[in-house]
């Protein structure tokens, strides 16, 4: 699971979304995206 917060002071959430795998690495940024690895997946999260 994802969950995109707003910046600011008080929380706010923007989304939730469902990632398939277990994910156990750290999450690396690269040109302006997030990529996550689990098992059996490869995501990139980016603007847009």
């Amino acid at each position: 699971m994802s969950i995109v917060i707003a910046p600011g002071r008080e929380y706010h959430e923007l989304a939730r979304n469902a990632l398939d795998g277990e994910t156990l690495v750290s999450l690396a940024v690269a040109d302006g995206s997030i990529v996550i690895r689990s098992h059996s997946h490869l995501y990139r999260i980016t603007a847009g």
